[in-house]
């Protein structure tokens, strides 16, 4: 568990090199992650379900337009 707290934080700082909405999106990404580890340390989180998916597809979504945008850049 410890080891993919590790790795979402890392991925989600990297993210923020590509660009601001893929480093917003790797956040939600890692807030999405602990909101499921959460839930495996018995802390019971009010609609979690709905809240991680929410999270899920608002961080994929944000990656994905990031990075299109990113590689649209200046030639």
């Amino acid at each position: 568990m410890p080891s993919e707290a590790l790795s979402s934080t890392w991925c989600a700082t990297l993210a923020c090199a590509v660009s601001a909405v893929v480093g917003a999106g790797g956040v939600l990404f890692l807030v999405s992650d602990l909101m499921i580890g959460a839930d495996a340390a018995g802390i019971d989180l009010p609609a979690r379900g709905f809240l991680v998916m929410a999270t899920y597809i608002a961080a994929q979504l944000l990656i994905a337009t990031g990075w299109l945008a990113a590689q649209d850049g200046p030639a």
